[in-house]
């Protein structure tokens, strides 16, 4: 239910968010090229271990080569990779990346109970982390200087990943939790989809199939209310949530694998610093100094979280691709939930703990048919 304040200031907050996101892609491409520092010509990884014949931007975005006799790839498996436990590293960093963003949700919950706003909670949050890795980074001589090309595509990949998160804030403002987060739960689907399209085939109906049974424990675990009243606008943005989070796997799958983990968490982590400040000047809801001191405790934990998370989600991307990662992506729901019983006294219906011990196998089976 929405405060008298908070509708007042709907229509300005949201007509500023769409400014923000429209900017945010042309003007974060000279942050992330002023903040590194050392100058360096990026050769291609290629997958297979074939000798690549391109090298610089012409050869950065060709498809990986294939020989004949190979067959067509699986979702989220690129073809021709020999070695399968760079497969097992992939999805161990998916899992890994799973479980965190779960913590990072329960003591998200735990700092907003200690008095602060998620517009506090955003700043801080990326304000600590890109810190952070820059000492990390510049000590361990990892960051470099790049070319205003892949500045810009770093900036787009960074803005569809902070559109995800922001429009997912705004429907949560209008929706209830679990509906929001429901709906948000598409953005898998969008991967598998869109990656389809874009190779022009099928997709594949075993990760098609996991998705869905998937889909069916997350809404068992979610345990949505038959009172919730959806509001359009709230799951518009919700939708727009799943749009960018997806969006952005395709997109750092098929455009930055070539940057490096370094530098392409660097990069997308700047970008969002960028737009959570943006977005706390615009509207402002800052609390600082934090009311009681498990704001702080909260906030750090929370943003350890977050920053493994990050880091192993866009390192699983780069190594299993994004329909395998996203397939991933569905423990995290029901991983919330668990720590939320462990952590913060919840309680778990039967019918949530069902939710529970579905998904975890629709996805464990999925992803071994699938390799």
């Amino acid at each position: 239910m929405l405060t008298d304040r908070q509708k007042t200031n709907n229509f300005s907050i949201e007509t500023l968010f769409c400014k923000v996101v429209s900017r945010l892609s042309l003007g974060c491409h000279w942050v992330i090229s002023g903040m590194c520092h050392v100058s360096h010509r990026v050769e291609i990884p290629f997958w297979h271990g074939y000798p690549s014949e391109l090298s610089g931007r012409e050869g950065r975005f060709r498809q990986p080569l294939r020989r004949p006799s190979e067959p067509p790839e699986a979702d989220g498996i690129r073809p021709g990779t020999p070695d399968i436990n760079n497969l097992n590293i992939g999805m161990l960093l998916g899992v890994t990346a799973a479980l965190s963003i779960s913590l990072t949700n329960v003591f998200s919950r735990a700092h907003f109970e200690a008095g602060s706003t998620p517009t506090t909670f955003l700043v801080g949050r990326y304000v600590i982390f890109v810190v952070l890795l820059t000492v990390l980074f510049a000590v361990t001589r990892r960051l470099r200087r790049i070319s205003s090309h892949d500045s810009l595509e770093l900036a787009v990949a960074g803005s569809l990943n902070f559109l995800g998160a922001t429009c997912l804030a705004f429907a949560i403002q209008r929706l209830q939790v679990s509906m929001a987060v429901a709906v948000l739960y598409l953005f898998p689907f969008f991967v598998l989809f869109t990656g389809a399209l874009l190779d022009r085939r099928a997709p594949h109906w075993q990760t098609l199939c996991g998705l869905c049974v998937a889909f069916v424990g997350l809404l068992m675990v979610l345990d949505i209310g038959t009172g919730a009243r959806p509001d359009p606008i709230g799951i518009l943005f919700a939708v727009l949530a799943a749009f960018g989070i997806s969006s952005s796997f395709v997109y750092i799958e098929r455009r930055l694998t070539h940057l490096g983990d370094a530098m392409r968490l660097y990069g997308i982590s700047v970008v969002g610093l960028c737009g959570a400040l943006v977005l706390a000047a615009s509207t402002g809801g800052v609390v600082w100094p934090l009311p009681q001191p498990d704001g702080w405790s909260t906030l750090l934990v929370a943003t350890a979280s977050f920053g493994l998370a990050s880091a192993a989600m866009f390192m699983a991307v780069s190594r299993i691709g994004a329909t395998a990662t996203g397939l991933l992506m569905n423990l995290e729901p029901p991983a919330t939930a668990v720590f939320a019983v462990m952590l913060l006294g919840d309680l778990l219906t039967p019918m949530q703990f069902a939710g529970v011990l579905i998904v975890i196998v629709s996805v464990a089976v999925a992803q071994r048919t699938g390799r």
